[in-house]
């Protein structure tokens, strides 16, 4: 936008909606998380893996049930993203990771429902993800996220 003139010095940024439309939500988030994934890496501690770890059980369970709560695996979902972001040590990353992974909520329910393994994939990219952040490979850790994100962005129709 700057360089394309369309900002010029002193003009205020776009609202974030528009903003987000322009740049491209899913790619922002993408570049965002996979950051975010090999800062984690480098800096998680014993407890943000438990927590992590947690998260992912819970999917499991939930994957495992006679009928799959998509609800609840979204929420999952959410939650697995929420503490990668939450241990990346930068508390800007984390704040745009969270207002950038609830927009694709609702989307992402539909996906869901609509396509069946798309959530046992997404579970198996957060295993791998996990496991990168347990060796404190941060860049392993950026590798699976971002093929994890794009998958998600393909699904859902956005790249």
């Amino acid at each position: 936008m700057i360089l394309a003139g369309e900002l010029q010095p002193g003009m205020r940024l776009p609202v974030e909606k528009d903003l987000a439309e322009h740049l491209g939500v899913s790619r922002v988030r993408r570049v965002l998380e996979t950051e975010a994934a090999g800062q984690t890496a480098s800096r998680i501690t014993p407890e943000g893996l438990a927590e992590a770890r947690a998260v992912l059980d819970d999917a499991a369970r939930i994957l495992d049930a006679e009928a799959v709560d998509h609800e609840r695996f979204i929420e999952t979902d959410v939650a697995f993203h929420r503490v990668v972001a939450g241990h990346c040590g930068n508390p800007v990353i984390t704040a745009l990771v969270e207002t950038l992974a609830s927009r694709t909520v609702h989307a992402r329910l539909l996906r869901g429902l609509r396509h069946g393994g798309t959530e046992a994939r997404a579970h198996a990219d957060h295993e791998a993800i996990w496991r990168a952040l347990a060796d404190h490979d941060a860049e392993r850790a950026r590798t699976h996220m971002a093929a994890h994100l794009l998958t998600v962005e393909e699904d859902l129709g956005e790249h």
